[in-house]
């Protein structure tokens, strides 16, 4: 006499699988804003390690400029970087094409000057862009930035090329107040980013007669002291200024975004903005034409 035993499977019933997706479901939705936050705490903190790296270069900088930090007036001022020469009211600079990883690619640029050597930047000015908004950036920069499409430079094949390896260039990170990159401004106005109380004749020779002073706005009620040349000492309690700060420098009401790749841009460049006492300050102020965005691009921790 033989027994044939026989086994059954035992399968999952409807219910249980129920069970088991909403467990699952359940365990996302708890675990998907704590990952998010931690995201978001990461990005923050190779933000500040960079804006702590920005510091730490302006004061390598200082020690060995006589106590100047690196900016529009002492850096990247026309005559103070390479070959330049005058031409009745205009100044002439080296900026464009291949120089090198310190060079600055724009009057306004104070990160090359400081950390391009130590991070590697790019000899050829449109390269050093992309490593200075693409590879030196926020992490939570992601907008996409072109090259503001009036802009004729002699290298814009060079941000092409850019373009062309690399995709895009993201927006800036990083942007400093005009004041800390202007001399002391005339006693009967604000100028945003430029101003240079008694010396008139020599902002006139390098910005071709254009105004010296600007009024409109509460900004005009703002006022550098007459003998502010940007240098550390005079920058009163660090503490309490903001020399480097979040930021993306413009964008218009279309929420286009982009960038003057000029190298004598004169009046904030790619690298710095006005104040927000500027009520209209394309970055930060609360009349800007792109309201909200431009605060959602600059606010970004």
């Amino acid at each position: 006499m033989s027994v044939t035993l026989t086994h059954t499977k035992r399968a999952f019933t409807l219910i249980e699988l129920l069970v088991v997706i909403s467990i699952i479901a359940l365990l996302i939705g708890i675990l998907l804003p704590a990952l998010g936050s931690a995201r978001g705490i990461a990005r923050s903190m190779v933000d500040q390690s960079q804006l702590r790296s920005v510091g730490q270069g302006q004061a390598i900088y200082g020690s060995s400029a006589d106590d100047f930090y690196a900016c529009a007036t002492t850096s990247g001022w026309a005559g103070s970087v390479g070959e330049y020469r005058r031409s009745g009211s205009n100044v002439l600079q080296t900026y464009v094409g291949s120089t090198t990883p310190t060079t600055p690619t724009q009057y306004y640029d104070f990160i090359s000057p400081t950390l391009g050597e130590e991070l590697g930047f790019s000899a050829i000015r449109g390269h050093r862009m992309g490593n200075i908004f693409n590879d030196f950036a926020d992490p939570a920069a992601r907008a996409i930035s072109t090259v503001y499409p009036g802009t004729t430079v002699p290298d814009r094949g060079d941000f092409e090329d850019y373009v062309t390896q690399h995709n895009s260039y993201n927006q800036t990170s990083y942007l400093m107040p005009g004041p800390f990159a202007a001399w002391g401004t005339p006693s009967d106005a604000f100028v945003p980013g430029q101003g240079f109380g008694g010396d008139e004749g020599r902002y006139q020779r390098l910005y071709n007669g254009k105004p010296v002073t600007w009024k409109g706005d509460p900004a005009t009620q703002v006022r550098t002291p007459r003998s502010f040349r940007n240098r550390f000492s005079q920058v009163g309690t660090p503490s309490e200024k903001i020399m480097v700060a979040d930021g993306t420098r413009y964008v218009d009401d279309t929420l286009s975004l982009d960038f003057d790749a000029s190298p004598t841009a004169i009046t904030f460049g790619a690298f710095t903005s006005g104040t927000p006492q500027y009520m209209k300050n394309v970055a930060y102020g609360k009349d800007a034409p792109g309201l909200p965005v431009n605060h959602e691009l600059s606010f970004r921790h």
